[in-house]
């Protein structure tokens, strides 16, 4: 479920993507090789459980892309039979055989959206949100101008935010460590949107 942080003038949406996190799941979970390794860090989880191919890999490249094109997949998923990746029948057969596997990690008690929605109070998400609103005014003594944000957390490795348009980033846990880039990539988007 994703938050709302913001008052009359502005307004960031924070939370989960269902549609990213199972497209990152089905990628480690039928072992599909990915080119561009920014969304890795570490080894691999869940460690790969059932056997995809290179044509699934590639299918997976440009099904990522898309899902990121549309602001973080904000359609849902079509599973279980997934119709939508009709014309990616390799990536079809990989989604449907990892979509029971994500769905019990996804939804469990300590599960990936439950433990991605502990974040905003572990990592005081909307307090730093506002914090930066504040600290921009202050900087440039004037109220931030009217902007929307969307920032979708995934469960990767990696510690950087990556901006995908211009209100869209998505955030990984990484990036709320000590040394991560949340704080300062937070404050140059709104420097450029407020």
């Amino acid at each position: 479920m994703h938050r709302h942080v913001g008052e009359s003038s502005w307004q960031v949406t924070v939370g989960p993507s269902t549609a990213l996190n199972a497209a990152l799941f089905i990628r480690e979970a039928c072992g599909l090789s990915h080119r561009y390794d920014a969304w890795r860090g570490g080894s691999p989880w869940p460690p790969a459980q059932f056997r995809g191919d290179g044509a699934a890999a590639g299918q997976w490249s440009a099904w990522w892309a898309d899902l990121l094109r549309s602001a973080g997949g904000v359609a849902t998923l079509d599973g279980p039979d997934f119709a939508s990746l009709a014309d990616r029948p390799a990536l079809r057969e990989a989604c449907r055989s990892a979509r029971g596997p994500f769905r019990h990690w996804w939804e469990m008690p300590a599960g990936g959206r439950i433990a991605m929605e502990s974040w905003y109070r572990l990592f005081g998400i909307d307090t730093a949100i506002t914090a930066a609103i504040r600290e921009f005014e202050h900087r440039h003594v004037r109220r931030a101008r009217p902007f929307s944000l969307r920032l979708d957390l995934v469960y990767a490795r990696t510690a950087d935010v990556h901006l995908v348009g211009e209100r869209y980033a998505v955030l990984a846990a990484g990036c709320f460590r000590p040394h991560g880039r949340f704080e300062a990539r937070l404050m140059e988007r709104i420097s450029a949107l407020a």
